[in-house]
């Protein structure tokens, strides 16, 4: 079976990457989970690196202060 790329978590349409856990009691839906656990947690490493870098270039520190423009305000 050709095994698909992905490059991001896809929703839970994506019949190919998701499988639906059922209670074996209820027969119940519970919950959507991946079909490959160990590609899904790397995906899950690559969102988290990639908001971080995000939110640490918005972040970034003022440049400091002239001291003889601080005392014209």
């Amino acid at each position: 079976m050709e095994q698909l790329l992905y490059t991001s978590i896809p929703d839970t349409a994506d019949r190919a990457y998701w499988q639906l856990k059922t209670d074996d009691v209820t027969h119940s839906l519970q919950s959507f989970v991946p079909i490959y656990p160990e590609l899904h947690q790397q995906l899950k490493v690559q969102a988290w690196n990639a908001s971080q870098t995000k939110l640490a270039k918005k972040s970034k520190p003022l440049p400091p202060m002239d001291v003889e423009q601080s005392g014209h305000f």
